[in-house]
């Protein structure tokens, strides 16, 4: 092309330009990323974290004010229910997610996602579908193992995706694949929280259960006594199998964002009740648990980011 094309076309010319500037910075972007991240893994005494799973790349910048808050742990769910193109473009930015995290001496979980904004559809989950999944979530293993990652779990609530008895069956089928590409801890990640699905992860290093609170507000007090019922034979039977054993997630909504309410469990709070609910929690699992880690950072609705709950956690994690 010559220079008076560009002169006469000044808006192609204005675009082609910006294109260009972008891939560079893309590329620089992507360069620094990979540049300097230590691969020795960081595994803690007591899991004190935070879950991010929509957006973690984002969480990046606040990795030194999560340690400040005590957190020694950060849980990432990226997805696999998209079109590989789109997996693997969003692979790229979470080697930064890690590169600050070993800055800060933080360790780091990956728990693949099934399913979201909507809810997972366990009936119309065919074979085809399930075995494609069974290969992203191989190559996210290997991602883990490239980068150093401390906790590696097959998939986020993979009872939930599908059901129950498949779920159990199909994970522990995948187990011995992951361990032959991923040398850190492997994590069994539940919804709710049983003896069966304890059992059922006999195998693995340790096992994470996802307990939310009820969605109706009078039911609350009766949810804490199962809560604590819960976790002490839970733990239990945890500590029979040689299992470490961590809550995945919890939250108290004091929003629900319409694109995620049908997933988004339990009822809407204020602010100082958040804080309230969460300090009553942490209180009834921490002595009986290896870890909890709370749902998230600045998840929509949840995030602890800039409010009066950010406070309880990092008070109740200097605790222990």
């Amino acid at each position: 092309m010559s220079l008076d094309f560009f002169k006469k076309h000044k808006i192609f010319s204005a675009f082609l330009i910006l294109i260009i500037i972008l891939i560079a910075i893309l590329l620089i972007y992507l360069i620094s990323v990979r540049v300097g991240i230590p691969k020795e893994r960081n595994y803690v005494s007591y899991m004190k974290g935070v879950w991010e799973p929509a957006l973690p790349y984002f969480i990046a910048k606040d990795m030194k004010r999560i340690k400040e808050d005590n957190i020694n742990i950060v849980s990432l769910g990226p997805i696999i229910h998209a079109p590989n193109l789109v997996v693997k473009i969003l692979r790229q930015p979470l080697i930064g997610v890690i590169k600050e995290a070993k800055k800060e001496g933080i360790a780091i979980h990956i728990a693949p996602q099934a399913f979201g904004p909507g809810p997972p559809d366990p009936d119309n989950l065919d074979d085809e579908t399930l075995e494609e999944y069974t290969s992203k979530i191989l190559e996210w293993a290997e991602f883990s193992e490239k980068y150093g990652v401390e906790y590696f779990s097959p998939l986020n609530e993979p009872n939930i995706v599908m059901h129950s008895e498949r779920a159990i069956e199909w994970q522990n089928n995948l187990l011995p694949k992951i361990r032959k590409v991923f040398s850190g801890k492997i994590i069994a990640k539940w919804a709710g929280a049983d003896i069966e699905h304890i059992q059922a992860s006999k195998d693995f290093d340790g096992v994470m259960f996802d307990i939310f609170p009820p969605d109706k507000e009078e039911e609350l007090e009766e949810f804490y006594i199962e809560l604590e019922d819960t976790v002490k034979i839970t733990s239990q039977e945890a500590k029979k199998l040689n299992l470490t054993i961590a809550i995945g997630e919890f939250a108290i909504p004091v929003y629900k964002p319409e694109r995620v309410a049908e997933i988004m469990p339990g009822f809407i709070v204020s602010e100082e009740e958040q804080a309230e609910f969460t300090a009553k929690y942490l209180d009834i699992v921490m002595p009986y648990y290896d870890g909890v880690i709370y749902c998230g950072w600045s998840v929509e609705g949840y995030g602890i980011k800039e409010k009066p709950v950010e406070q309880v956690i990092k008070e109740k994690f200097a605790e222990e």
